[in-house]
């Protein structure tokens, strides 16, 4: 009997470390949350000259020759890829970019 009380006592304390260790994830994974909602978005864009630049103003679309351009220029302005997307509509590729 006394080997039982032994074997219940340990079963609840690891219940109970099991609920607080979720309880605890759950609150500090909230505060991660809020620092994604930080985030920094923008869309390449080519201007009337064909100069080409994040949130500018002009057309988003781009040619696959604009595409490898903006590929290579994103990590060198300090923003990350986030999406490509291919706009058959548009007629070419919208790049959208994170900080």
């Amino acid at each position: 009997m006394a080997k039982t009380d032994r074997i219940l006592k340990v079963l609840l304390v690891l219940l109970v470390i099991g609920v607080w260790s979720l309880l605890l994830s759950h609150i500090l994974t909230g505060f991660s949350s809020q620092a994604q909602a930080r985030r920094q978005y923008g869309v390449w864009a080519v201007d009337e000259k064909g100069n080409l630049a994040i949130n500018g103003n002009g057309s988003a679309p781009l040619t696959a020759a604009g595409l490898v351009k903006v590929l290579e220029e994103t990590p060198r302005q300090g923003w990350r890829l986030h999406s490509v997307v291919f706009s058959t509509n548009a007629g070419g590729y919208t790049v959208i970019v994170e900080r």
